[in-house]
C-alpha cells in the first residue's frame, strides 16, 4: 500500500533518483548519511529550492515514522533528519492587476482559455487541478461545489461577479 501512497510516491522517486538506483530501497538505506546526500543532491543537483527539500524530507520522515510504528523495519535514523525551511516572499496580483488581466483582449483561443482558468483561480482560490475539472454540474446557484482533488473534501466557492461573468 505504501508504494502507491500519493503524498509518500513523489519523495521516494526523489529517494531512487538520488540514489540513482533501479533497485528497491531498503528501510535500512535510509540513513543519517543518505538524508545528507538527499539534501545536496536535492539542493546542489537539482536546484531545488530548500522549502521544496524540505517538503520531502517532511514526506519522508512521516513515511518512515507510520511504517516504523507498523514496525515494518527498526530504522530510526529519520528522527535526526531536519525539515528545513527559509522564509520566502509570497507575491500576488492585486484586485487591480487582476481586472487588468481579465480585460486584455487575447486573439488566440487557448491563450484566453489559459487566462479564464487564471483568473477562475484568482477569483475562488481554487487549486489547477481542480478548476480544470469544473463542469456545469458544478454549479449550483450562485457557487461552484466540488470534491478537491487534494483534500477529497466537497469545497463550496461564492461565485463573484469576476467569475460568474467567465462561467
Amino acid at each position: 500500500g505504501y508504494r502507491n501512497a500519493n503524498p509518500h510516491r513523489l519523495a521516494l522517486g526523489m529517494v531512487k533518483k538520488c540514489r540513482n538506483s533501479k533497485n528497491e530501497l531498503t528501510f535500512e538505506d535510509i540513513t543519517y548519511d543518505f538524508y545528507l546526500d538527499f539534501v545536496e543532491y536535492m539542493i546542489m543537483e537539482k536546484g531545488y529550492s530548500i522549502n521544496y527539500t524540505g517538503t520531502l524530507i517532511g514526506r519522508l520522515n512521516t513515511f518512515m515514522s507510520v511504517t516504523f510504528k507498523k514496525r515494518l523495519h527498526k530504522n530510526i535514523d529519520y528522527l535526526q533528519f531536519k525539515r528545513m525551511a527559509e522564509e520566502t516572499d509570497n507575491i500576488a496580483l492585486s484586485d487591480d492587476q487582476v481586472e487588468k488581466l481579465a480585460k486584455v483582449k487575447l486573439t488566440i483561443s487557448y491563450y484566453d482559455n489559459a487566462r479564464d482558468i487564471f483568473l477562475v483561480q484568482c477569483y475562488g482560490g481554487a487549486r489547477f487541478s481542480d478548476t480544470i475539472k469544473f463542469q456545469k454540474a458544478n454549479i449550483q446557484g450562485k457557487d461552484i461545489r466540488f470534491i478537491a482533488d487534494k483534500t477529497g473534501k466537497l469545497t463550496l466557492i461564492p461565485m463573484n461577479k469576476g467569475m460568474r461573468r467567465i462561467i
